[in-house]
């Protein structure tokens, strides 16, 4: 199969094959499909291409974090960098983050499916299933902003900080990051399943043996994003940030227009983070049933199992996540 959408984006192709026979005593198949989907962009749409929706009835979601710093004095004015100074903000100095962002995340998607049967005999029969799931998908996610004022442990601008022009503490600074590379965010999944059951009929008592396995995996990795703990130091006092030839810290202008953030201030701040995972579960069980006529009322049935179950689970986050603030 392959289509798109009519505005030449979402590339869909899906391949798939598909065997199957019977045998003698028994029965196989096997299926494989391979699922690739190209994104659709929130810009490439009218109806997503911005995050001010009020002209169809919606709210205005702009973000007050913008490319050009946005900083509230603690006299209560708030300010817009542009140039080489700053003029006050207004109502619509918001940043439209629909513009950046993937609508539909491109997918890439591969699965192997196999089963078989086995009669040993008349009374008994053998099952197994084997699968095999890899998922990939990578979004676009708006760039990074930094809100000082809000952020899990708040930072800011200290008083004598290299790039604060003002000669007082900023509490409250808010800048999008465009000068960072692109914001995305990675997913990637593995799954794996067996099984095997064997059932039969001893006598009168219906009766059956399986074991399961299956076996998940998933990690995460976003890039673009700010190491919080360098930040705090970039922009805390001057002399805790005297270059990175002499202390290893680099300052770090986030009180400047667009284009006030170099790209050493960039590589300086900006991470990398990761986080992957696994769950492992694996099952013995036993079981049997009969049915009985004993009662007056009519039959009653009868059915008792076993089952020994291990699971195990783990998520590790990378260095960076798991000792830094981002």
């Amino acid at each position: 199969f392959y289509g798109q959408a009519q505005e030449g984006d979402l590339e869909t192709r899906n391949i798939n094959l598909q065997y199957g026979t019977g045998l003698p005593d028994g029965s196989f198949f096997i299926s494989a499909s391979l699922y690739e989907q190209d994104p659709i962009y929130a810009r490439d749409r009218k109806v997503a291409r911005n995050a001010d929706t009020r002209a169809l009835g919606g709210t205005d979601q702009r973000s007050s974090a913008t490319p050009d710093s946005r900083i509230s004095l603690p006299g209560g004015q708030t300010l817009i960098a542009q140039d080489s100074g700053y003029r006050p903000a207004t109502d619509e100095d918001l940043f439209n983050y629909q513009a950046y962002t993937s609508a539909v995340v491109p997918l890439e998607r591969t699965s192997i499916y196999t089963n078989a049967s086995y009669d040993f005999n008349e009374s008994v029969t053998g099952y197994t299933e084997l699968s095999y799931l890899d998922t990939e998908a990578t979004a676009t996610l708006a760039p990074t902003p930094i809100f000082t004022a809000f952020e899990q442990d708040p930072l800011s601008v200290a008083a004598d900080a290299v790039y604060n022009p003002f000669g007082e503490e900023l509490l409250d600074v808010r800048r999008r990051l465009l000068e960072f590379p692109e914001r995305t965010q990675l997913n990637e999944s593995e799954v794996t399943r067996f099984s095997a059951v064997v059932e039969g009929l001893y006598d009168t008592w219906n009766w059956d043996a399986a074991y399961n396995w299956s076996r998940s995996e998933a990690s995460e990795v976003t890039r673009g994003i700010v190491n919080a703990d360098r930040l705090r130091r970039a922009i805390g006092p001057a002399d805790n940030c005297l270059g990175t030839t002499i202390d290893g810290c680099q300052a770090v202008n986030i009180t400047g227009p667009l284009g006030s953030l170099t790209p050493e201030q960039a590589d300086y701040i900006s991470a990398t983070g990761e986080v992957s995972g696994y769950s492992k579960l694996s099952s013995i069980s036993f079981n049997v049933s009969n049915a009985f006529e004993l009662l007056a009322a009519g039959r009653s049935d009868l059915a008792l199992g076993l089952e020994h179950r291990m699971e195990s689970t783990s998520k590790r986050p990378s260095a960076l996540l798991a000792t830094t603030n981002t």
